[in-house]
């Protein structure tokens, strides 16, 4: 497999090549043409993320069958069995596979309203967030910013007044490392040197 460094290099040709064709990026590494609903969707602020991709409407459930299948609910996840063998016989006694769940709490959801905006637009308007929540976005994460200003350094994001960011062409390519920095049970994860997510690069 190829290295960091090389997975890299490939994305950032296959971005110039896709970029100089008239292609528009979305979200972290999706490209379309301007003619595309998703182009005409990220305009309009109406782009979503579940499991299955980019779409241009929410998605309220989304349901998976499948070994390992992640169901996306209103009120939280439920994972199926990961294993064939353990996939089938669950099928066959209890008609259903799922083997573990998690219910959101409200905290949850709007770190999930963070991070979507983030892996969506490349951006999260503190003005937006407050009128949705009814609290301010740079108070409820003052935690973050220490490392958002990180970000901001190296020219990967840039923080308005009130808060928000958006980032920038370059900064692209991390935007899963940015959302990270929303997740409340990674630092947990991390500590426990469990590794249950994609490389970021």
């Amino acid at each position: 497999m190829p290295s960091a460094s090389a997975r890299l290099s490939l994305f950032i040709r296959a971005t110039e090549q896709l970029l100089e064709a008239g292609y528009i990026p979305i979200g972290m590494d999706h490209f379309v043409l301007p003619t595309d609903d998703l182009a005409k969707a990220i305009h309009e602020e109406r782009v979503h993320r579940n499991f299955m991709g980019y779409t241009t409407k929410p998605c309220g459930e989304l349901f998976a069958f499948g070994p390992s299948g992640i169901s996306e609910l209103s009120r939280g996840f439920v994972q199926n069995a990961k294993e064939l063998p353990a996939w089938e016989e669950s099928i066959r006694e209890h008609g259903v596979a799922a083997f573990r769940g998690h219910r959101l709490s409200e905290d949850d959801k709007r770190r999930a309203w963070v991070i979507s905006q983030i892996m969506c637009g490349a951006r999260v308007s503190a003005e937006k967030y407050q009128s949705l929540h009814g609290e301010s976005f740079k108070e409820r994460f003052e935690p973050v910013y220490q490392h958002l200003s990180l970000f901001e350094q190296d020219g990967l994001l840039e923080i308005e007044d009130d808060g928000g960011f958006t980032s920038t062409p370059i900064g692209r390519m991390f935007l899963r490392n940015i959302a990270m920095l929303f997740d409340a049970y990674l630092p947990e994860q991390q500590s426990a040197g469990k590794r249950i997510f994609s490389r970021t690069v």
